[in-house]
């Protein structure tokens, strides 16, 4: 039964981020939980803001990321999965469209799944929304 689980969340996590590469804001949506948690941590895990508990809540903030960035994409360096959790390891690149700024920030994302849907995802990366990140260059 583990190798059935462990498939089906690998799978999941793949539609995930085939869905945000896409800009498929209801296919995001459609694979969370409905009392989902996503928090956002910098690469030291200082959380930045307050979680995000819930499908609606989730949508806009996947919404403000696509209003934020144009041509999103996500590069899986690794997935693993032990049971009903996933450690993703990615980079994420995207033009901020306020700067028209290019790049690409590494990030981990551990996923909870449960009954099939994403109950948490914990994210770490650096902060690509300061004037001075080094990651987006003009």
């Amino acid at each position: 039964m583990e190798g059935r689980e462990v498939e089906s969340s690998l799978k999941l996590v793949r539609q995930h981020y085939t869905a945000f590469s896409c800009g498929d804001i209801d296919g995001l949506v459609a694979g969370l939980d409905p009392g989902v948690a996503i928090t956002v941590h910098d690469e030291h895990g200082v959380l930045y803001g307050e979680p995000i508990r819930g499908r609606e809540a989730a949508r806009t903030f996947f919404e403000g990321i696509s209003a934020a960035v144009t041509h999103s994409s996500v590069e899986v360096s690794s997935l693993r999965a032990d049971g009903n959790r996933v450690l993703a390891k990615v980079t994420i690149g995207g033009t901020l469209r306020a700067s028209g700024r290019t790049g690409a920030i590494p990030a981990i994302h551990l996923f909870k799944i449960y009954d099939g849907l994403i109950t948490e995802i914990r994210t770490h990366r650096p902060d690509w929304r300061g004037d001075d990140a080094e990651t987006f260059s003009d």
